[in-house]
């Protein structure tokens, strides 16, 4: 490592020097310990950004995020967020480095749903080796859509605090499962009527290239008429499914509980069977709402929104908390 590149990472660091800060006008203020990042990696070229974690850090400075820096920077959280390609520096400046916006191809459903759907770079590419391997299998990927406008209606059933404001959320397509089970693309079975949890299954066309991680046997699928589950399945059939909701969970997308209302007759739009979310990064009683929408969207044309009304709200673990 040159000695020129080292200074150059330290004149970045000057800004480190101001303990306290204001994060929203009029917000609260913090005292963050000392030494802590104010250069993400991504905001310096090739790999300045990681001399200027080691020289702020005390580390041996070779430019590379080898196993000391990484531990030196995961102990440091959640004053930084080292995943996803961007982040805001927490605490130290507005800066935002913006994540991109990314297209993953869809399959449509007898012509129905869409093509294709959109989310945020990270969960994108979280949900790119799930993608290849759900081909291998033969399953029918099919969507309702990902990204959500700004300017989208806000009801019962849509959030103003919804994932797909963020680009961390897509849907399956909603007529995709628990319409017709012996045709459905996906089987979907009431899990746990406690907490409204649904197991989505998948068929396949090629069941050999399931993992054996992900094979299954439901016995009972719910449908629009039978919203708990009545509709047996049978054995040669169920060997044939892929248990989608494990598949998710396993790079970082939760499934969410159906409202309270679907099961006391409300619309279907309340099933919420379709959705799944990407957790990964956020910090229970840390993550802001507003934060997270900065990362997609410049404030000024956030600014007069209803997604925006609700940038103070704290993620709980579950879901958007008022502070």
């Amino acid at each position: 490592m040159k000695l020129q590149d080292v200074k150059l990472a330290a004149r970045h660091l000057d800004v480190a020097k101001v303990y306290n800060y204001n994060r929203y006008t009029g917000g609260e203020h913090r005292l963050l310990p000392w030494p802590f990042p104010v250069v993400h990696p991504g905001t310096l070229p090739g790999t300045m950004s990681v001399v200027a974690y080691q020289v702020q850090l005390g580390l041996t400075v070779d430019g590379k995020l080898g196993p000391n820096t990484e531990k030196a920077l995961r102990e440091l959280a959640p004053y930084v967020d080292i995943g996803g390609g961007g982040s805001r520096v927490t605490g130290v400046t507005d800066e935002v480095i913006p994540l991109e916006w990314v297209r993953v191809p869809a399959d449509q459903y007898d012509g129905r749903g869409y093509d294709s759907f959109q989310m945020r770079a990270d969960a994108a590419a979280a949900f790119k080796d799930a993608r290849t391997l759900l081909g291998k299998c033969g399953v029918k990927v099919t969507t309702s859509g990902g990204k959500r406008s700004l300017r989208a209606d806000v009801s019962a059933n849509r959030s103003a605090t919804s994932m797909h404001y963020l680009g961390r959320a897509f849907d399956l397509y909603v007529y995709s499962g628990m319409t017709d089970p012996d045709d459905d693309p996906f089987i979907v079975e009431l899990e746990d009527a406690g907490k409204r949890l649904w197991r989505v299954w998948a068929k396949c066309s090629d069941p050999s290239a399931i993992p054996q991680r992900y094979t299954g046997r439901p016995r009972i699928a719910a449908i629009w008429e039978d919203r708990k589950g009545g509709y047996a399945i049978e054995d040669d059939e169920a060997r044939e499914l892929l248990d989608f909701t494990r598949l998710m969970a396993d790079i970082g997308f939760a499934r969410i509980p159906a409202r309270k209302s679907f099961f006391k007759g409300g619309s279907r739009g309340g099933a919420e069977w379709w959705h799944f979310q990407y957790e990964a990064g956020l910090k229970p009683g840390i993550t802001r709402f507003g934060d997270e929408l900065l990362r997609v969207y410049p404030e000024s044309k956030l600014k007069g929104t209803a997604p925006w009304e609700y940038r103070d709200y704290v993620w709980n673990g579950s879901y958007w908390k008022r502070p």
